[in-house]
């Protein structure tokens, strides 16, 4: 049920930017308004966006033999050839917007042309005769962009297409658009000032090349596997740390494959299959924020599973409180003391507690203490940046005592 009432929201998508296209470009046509007509080539990009979820829906997520990630690079494709061919219709409208704007000043429309190919010009159809028709293309587009916006938003909500609420978002703007260009050729028509018409024209006209731009970079950047960014990978692996099990987090790799955002990565634990299966569970549920707060809608994690190395080495918990009321502190600078563990071969062997330290002293006492992984409740930047020194600490320790040795 839910399959079939995403194929038709994609259906009325698809007959409505039909005919939005068929009348836009045929109305600018006639009455040879640069702005109205490159609106109907920009709802071009919007047809083969909503074919280009049609054709998600129905293959690009199958899994197929030799696809390990289906087809949504077929997606990709057809981003980067929207973003082309949106490029090149943006500057076909701002020619013609150009070339309106220069021909009261024939000495600086000659000196253009000398270096930029623009169009005949020819002048508006202006006149009380035409506004009907006018107003009632772009008014009528504009309401028409309203409802269908407001429907695909409660729909993709409904059903979890994220790609779908996106869409209607981006209708709904263009039903703004179709506003403000309603406004400005009403003034024009009804007070005669054709020259209106050619900002509107150029300001349509940028607004093509910032789709194309848009639509061909997430093309391109998902065809080249271009990472997602440190940003979101820097918040993966801190959320993923706070998770209990988690040891460590290695050989993050993260891409779009179509929209979906696919990270790859080696997780440090200790548990066994089950536990692994319920970690993996975790690790996709609590990193959706992440990703929602960059605009990514989807993603997919291969996980890979190691055992720690199981050697001697400290870990420091950060405890507050101290007998029956001992408990782990939320950060090591909201600890009363800092338990220092002894662990051999995965046992606990010896544990100690000592006053807690604040700031530098804090890294230099565990420093020390040779500590090469911190424990604390709700880990914050301060927190792992104390991790990290402390496993640099120890790494530099280990690799002088090698040195000294002559075996490094």
């Amino acid at each position: 049920m839910k399959k079939c009432s995403s194929y038709g929201v994609v259906a009325t998508l698809v007959a409505m930017y039909a005919v939005k296209i068929v009348v836009k470009v045929s109305v600018g046509g006639y009455v040879r308004s640069p702005a109205i007509t490159g609106d109907g080539y920009h709802n071009i990009a919007d047809i083969i966006e909503a074919l280009a979820l049609l054709l998600v829906i129905i293959i690009a997520n199958v899994e197929r033999p030799g696809y390990p990630f289906g087809l949504k690079k077929v997606e990709s494709l057809f981003a980067l050839g929207t973003g082309v061919g949106l490029t090149l219709m943006s500057f076909k409208i701002a020619g013609g917007a150009l070339a309106g704007l220069l021909e009261p000043w024939p000495a600086a429309d000659a000196a253009t042309r000398s270096f930029l190919p623009l169009p005949v010009f020819e002048p508006l159809r202006v006149g009380r005769t035409f506004l009907p028709l006018v107003l009632g293309v772009t008014v009528g587009s504009a309401v028409i962009s309203y409802f269908v916006g407001r429907w695909q938003i409660r729909h993709g909500r409904a059903s979890g297409h994220e790609a779908m609420v996106a869409d209607g978002e981006e209708t709904l703007s263009d039903g703004r658009l179709e506003i403000a260009i309603a406004i400005g050729i009403g003034a024009e028509y009804l007070f005669r000032i054709p020259w209106i018409e050619y900002p509107l024209a150029l300001a349509v006209s940028g607004l093509i090349l910032k789709t194309a731009w848009e639509i061909g970079r997430r093309g391109l950047r998902s065809l080249l596997l271009k990472s997602i960014g440190a940003p979101v990978e820097t918040g993966l692996t801190d959320l993923m740390m706070r998770l209990p099990g988690v040891l460590g987090v290695e050989k993050m790799r993260t891409f779009f494959s179509g929209p979906t955002a696919v990270v790859i990565v080696k997780i440090i634990s200790r548990g066994q299959l089950a536990a692994q299966r319920d970690l993996k569970k975790a690790i996709e549920t609590v990193t959706v924020p992440v990703f929602e707060s960059h605009g990514i809608g989807e993603s997919k994690f291969y996980i890979r599973f190691a055992m720690p190395a199981e050697d001697y080495h400290r870990i420091a918990v950060a405890v507050s409180g101290s007998g029956a009321t001992a408990k782990v502190a939320p950060t090591f600078a909201a600890a009363d003391w800092f338990y220092v563990v002894d662990v051999d071969d995965g046992m606990n062997v010896r544990v100690r507690a000592h006053p807690a330290k604040a700031g530098t002293e804090a890294a230099g006492f565990l420093a020390g203490k040779r500590v090469r992984h911190l424990r604390c409740l709700k880990p914050g930047p301060d927190d792992t940046r104390l991790a990290e020194s402390c496993r640099a600490t120890v790494q530099a320790a280990a690799h002088s005592s090698l040195r000294s040795l002559g075996l490094a």
